[in-house]
């Protein structure tokens, strides 16, 4: 049988094409050939929703049916350094 790492770069791609943003970071995050593989195809996102209202913003990404990807972002200038909270 052969492993992922015998496949042509041609086949990696084409697999690459059809995953979903978070098994694309994933798979990105194993090594650097596999990365250089992952930036090299092009991504689709269903839909992207952004908000915003008064000191928070929001980021949410539709990878699939009912499966989302979230992000708060929130400022936090309570002890006055300026910062920004993340939730995911």
């Amino acid at each position: 049988m052969v492993g992922w790492s015998q496949l042509p770069p041609e086949i990696k791609q084409h697999v690459a094409k059809k995953l979903d943003f978070m098994s694309r970071h994933a798979l990105k995050s194993t090594s650097y050939t596999n990365r250089l593989i992952v930036n090299s195809t092009s991504l689709y996102l269903p839909r992207i929703r952004f908000g915003y209202q008064r000191n928070r913003c929001l980021i949410v990404i539709y990878t699939g049916v009912e499966r989302f990807l979230r992000w708060e972002f929130v400022e936090d200038d309570d002890d006055g350094d300026g910062g920004i909270t993340v939730y995911r």
